[in-house]
């Protein structure tokens, strides 16, 4: 393996998803990152992730990026709609750190704009942890999608799997972030449902809300997006693993893991999809997907030679991809996967949605461009 820069990184936010995701996913990939500081508000939680992963703790945040000086920070501190991942986000781009931070970029579109601004006065990459569209198994379809297999994509439903920011990005993924949306229409409806225990340590609930919007995409594409408020850990409901996304396109068209194109005039043409998996220190990852289709690409894992563990949305894989952008942006030059500005559009939208929600589906129209 060739050579590579290792970046100095620090986690700030020492919680659930910084030192259960992240700074495990960091630990890993060792031939690109050197975790090198932590920081939480909590002292306790700080120091007991610091002793774990082999990195200073600190307790402030000014402090640590003075005298830590990492190559980059990645926070992982409450989301909207508290302020607290924005203010901090501005805190490191202030001192002149690249960033990854957690989604939405900020509850308000003029945080996001002055985060855009500081990004661009002082030269910083930035890259957001969408991590929906991001999966291996998002990826080999959007491989897929960009080599022309299915034509453009004129339809597409996400259905059930993301909420808000989520789900929009998903379905700008298919359509292309290149496409401009032009209109927003959002509905929502609260049901009575059978009383039960949404999650442990949390009230019985006897009520549901849907969500559903419509995206207008400017080449004449939809997206449709629908999500209930039982989505994430309700008995009532199925979980994530049961949730789809479907898109229906000019060649063909795909539901979850089902591909097809058509063959001829007459016969649906399934895809075969074959997943390569390796073995690294012990732990099953995933190596490759292959298609069927001949002269059609694959997807090949980057990180095929860490024990990253694959799976959903929130797998190591999956973050372990999405760490490896902003990597390769600082030490290569190149642009972020998904960076502030397509955040931004996402939260726009998000909050056009919701905007349309409030008023009983009366459509949102605006500058959203690509």
């Amino acid at each position: 393996m060739s050579i590579l820069t290792m970046l100095r990184t620090a986690v700030i936010g020492c919680g659930i998803r910084g030192s259960g995701v992240y700074m495990p996913v960091l630990r890993k990939m060792n031939r690109h990152f050197r975790l090198a500081a932590v920081c939480d508000g909590v002292p306790e939680r700080a120091d007991a992730a610091a002793s774990r992963f082999g990195a200073k703790s600190f307790h402030n945040v000014e402090e640590m990026l003075d005298k830590c000086r990492p190559d980059l920070a990645v926070v992982a501190v409450t989301p909207p709609p508290s302020h607290e991942n924005a203010a901090v986000a501005l805190q490191v781009l202030s001192a002149g750190i690249h960033l990854f931070a957690e989604t939405p970029i900020a509850p308000s579109l003029e945080e996001a704009d002055r985060i855009i601004a500081l990004v661009e006065s002082k030269g910083l990459k930035v890259e957001m942890g969408e991590n929906y569209y991001r999966t291996p198994r998002e990826r080999f379809n959007h491989a897929l999608l960009e080599s022309g297999v299915f034509g453009p994509v004129h339809v597409v439903y996400s259905d059930f799997v993301g909420h808000g920011y989520h789900g929009i990005a998903l379905l700008r993924s298919y359509v292309g972030f290149n496409v401009a949306v032009e209109r927003v229409i959002g509905l929502t409806n609260e049901f009575a449902v059978e009383m039960h225990l949404y999650r442990p340590g949390e009230p019985t609930r006897d009520k549901e809300t849907w969500q559903f919007g419509v995206l207008e995409f400017h080449n004449g594409a939809k997206g449709v997006f629908s999500f209930s408020t039982l989505s994430y850990g309700s008995p009532l409901r199925w979980g994530r693993e049961k949730c789809q996304l479907r898109f229906y396109a000019a060649r063909g068209m795909g539901a979850g893991p089902d591909l097809a194109i058509l063959e001829d005039a007459r016969i649906t043409r399934p895809i075969k999809v074959r997943i390569k998996s390796a073995s690294v220190e012990g732990q099953s990852t995933i190596a490759a997907f292959l298609s069927d289709l001949p002269g059609s690409p694959g997807w090949e894992n980057p990180l095929r030679r860490y024990p990253l563990v694959s799976g959903d949305q929130h797998s190591e894989l999956t973050i372990g991809l999405q760490l490896l952008s902003i990597y390769n942006a600082i030490t290569n030059g190149t642009e972020p996967e998904y960076g502030v500005l397509q955040a931004r559009r996402d939260r726009q939208l998000d909050l056009a949605m919701s905007h349309s929600w409030s008023r009983n589906g009366e459509p949102v129209s605006g500058d959203f461009e690509a």
